[in-house]
């Protein structure tokens, strides 16, 4: 793995994190994605959601260090580690603090790089639970804190994840993923509000519509999953992960014929064409 840090002008290997502010605080923003080569998929658009995520904080990423310059860094430790595909771990802290309450540094930015391997995992079983994030538009460390107690909760009672859901806007999105689903009538719905802005989402809706599909952003609830005969996550790392079973729904469809995997194919085949296109 390749470990780069940024802080006061210089890139380090590694520094010590006991004053870092931001991870006794649990606050920074945090940005995962994938790369063929030396070529990051979509890094502006991840960068552009990691300089609202750092601006929740009152950090200025572009004073930190512009775009231009984390991608010839994050370029470099690519080709340092010399595999075909990579997945890149990108953190932004306050810094250090000497009484670990104020910044006395100037903030942080990490990057962590290895190899990664695309996956086809079987589908998934997904358990809704009654919370969500506070900040669904950022990408914000404390967001996952309670990742592990839920992953931990949904096993035990027999599924593989979990569904992040409330009253108010219904079923929201996954750990780390983004939520869709595909209806009686073929329309392909995902939640309108409560989730975040994925990458991978966007680019999912817009291969939709280019392929004729009736695309639908609105409030999926429980009841609602009756008329629901699909369910997919979206996330960089997954592409699209058909799901089998939510809750006590456990209809849905799967398999080489389905909406999920023909959209999980276009996906594919456009990440392909964007490597390509860049001389990956």
């Amino acid at each position: 793995m390749q470990t780069a840090v940024y802080s006061n002008g210089v890139w380090q290997e590694s520094c010590s994190r006991e004053a870092d502010l931001g991870l006794h605080r649990n606050e920074g923003g945090v940005e995962v994605l994938v790369a063929k080569g030396d070529v990051p998929f979509h890094w502006y658009d991840h960068h552009s959601r990691l300089r609202g995520s750092c601006g929740y904080y009152g950090i200025s990423l572009e004073k930190l260090l512009p775009g231009q310059k984390i991608l010839e860094q994050i370029k470099l430790m690519l080709s340092r580690e010399g595999c075909e595909r990579g997945q890149i771990h990108v953190l932004v802290t306050s810094g250090d603090s000497e009484d670990l309450k104020t910044p006395s540094s100037s903030p942080r930015l990490s990057l962590n790089i290895w190899p990664f391997f695309q996956g086809n995992p079987p589908p998934l079983s997904v358990m809704p639970v009654n919370e969500r994030r506070i900040v669904p538009r950022h990408k914000l460390t404390f967001h996952y804190g309670n990742v592990g107690p839920n992953l931990k909760k949904a096993k035990e009672a027999g599924f593989d994840s979990f569904l992040y859901s409330d009253e108010k806007d219904g079923l929201l999105e996954g750990p780390y993923e983004n939520l869709f689903f595909v209806n009686d009538a073929g329309e392909l719905i995902t939640p309108a509000f409560g989730a975040l802005p994925g990458v991978t989402r966007r680019i999912l809706l817009n291969l939709a519509q280019k392929s004729g599909l009736r695309v639908l952003e609105q409030p999926v609830r429980l009841w609602h999953l009756r008329r629901m005969k699909e369910a997919f996550f979206s996330s960089t790392t997954k592409g699209a992960a058909a799901i089998s079973k939510v809750g006590e729904y456990e209809h849905f469809e799967v398999g080489e014929r389905t909406l999920t995997a023909q959209l999980k194919k276009l996906f594919f085949e456009y990440q392909e064409r964007y490597y390509s296109e860049r001389g990956a």
